[in-house]
């Protein structure tokens, strides 16, 4: 059985994202995994309810819990942090113990200086671990990679290793 992988990350959001999760789910079909994203677990609204969101937020939940591992794009989203959905989609696989593999993460820049850079201005203490996110966020991860294609390869890796896959 194909190892199958939850594409979590803002991308549902952008007005390309059926052709950015097609690319996707082609670069882990090539490696032997099925991509599945947010979308192929129903539809998704811009607004509605807090019924509808609920609704969302489960079928977006079940469809972690039926895969092996998340693959999570992290850029910086609406702010310093990565998408805080995101985040809490990654958090939900890793209390799960499904890796969880990232991309869009750059080591260059620290949540720190892109903090310090202005986009917030709270006055609250600022964590300083050198880390490109919030240290929940960043220390959580199996492991972290600027590109999609090699955070695929990563995970491919992983499977290829015989890690234990969803039945």
């Amino acid at each position: 059985m194909q190892p199958r992988i939850y594409l979590a990350g803002p991308t549902c959001f952008l007005h390309n994202s059926r052709e950015l999760y097609n690319d996707l789910k082609e670069r882990c079909l090539a490696l032997g995994m099925v991509g599945l994203s947010p979308c192929d677990a129903g539809s998704a609204p811009a607004a509605g309810t807090i019924a509808e969101a609920r609704a969302i937020r489960d079928q977006n939940l079940e469809l972690i819990l039926s895969c092996d591992a998340v693959l999570a794009d992290l850029r910086p989203f609406r702010g310093p942090s990565a998408n805080c959905g995101t985040v809490y989609e990654c958090g939900y696989a890793s209390a799960l113990s499904k890796p969880v593999v990232a991309y869009h993460v750059w080591q260059d820049i620290t949540y720190r200086d892109k903090v310090l850079a202005g986009v917030t201005q709270d006055h609250a203490a600022i964590e300083d671990f050198a880390l490109f996110d919030n240290l929940m966020t960043a220390a959580g991860l199996y492991s972290a990679h600027e590109a999609p294609e090699e955070a695929i390869n990563a995970l491919a890796s992983l499977f290829r290793e015989n890690l234990p896959q969803h039945e």
